[in-house]
């Protein structure tokens, strides 16, 4: 058996559904605004200080990563090649303004 909608019926569910889509678009813009545009500036006690070891692949992609963060700052950079060590400083020196520790071993 097939019920019919009223008009009042009708305008309610249209209305809750322009609703629920409105918020999820609202929703949906929030999510995708990257958070680390927000961050504010951070005390010098507040900033996590890192030592990079093995910055090829991997190892740079994530100094790169930390590197986006005003929370955090590379002040060491550590790898076996020499010319990946000289990569990583230039990326940290560029970022930073000053040359890291680096260490080969």
């Amino acid at each position: 058996m097939v019920s019919r909608m009223n008009r009042r019926e009708f305008l309610e569910t249209g209305g809750k559904a322009a609703l629920g889509v409105g918020l999820g678009m609202a929703v949906a813009d929030a999510l995708a605004t990257p958070t680390y545009a927000q961050e504010p500036k951070v005390s010098a006690n507040e900033k996590i200080v890192l030592g990079i070891i093995g910055v090829g692949g991997m190892g740079e992609g994530n100094m790169q990563g930390f590197m986006k963060h005003s929370q955090a700052e590379v002040a060491a950079v550590c790898d076996v090649h020499q010319s990946r060590l000289n990569r990583a400083a230039d990326m940290v020196e560029k970022k930073y303004g000053r040359k890291p520790m680096d260490v080969q071993s």
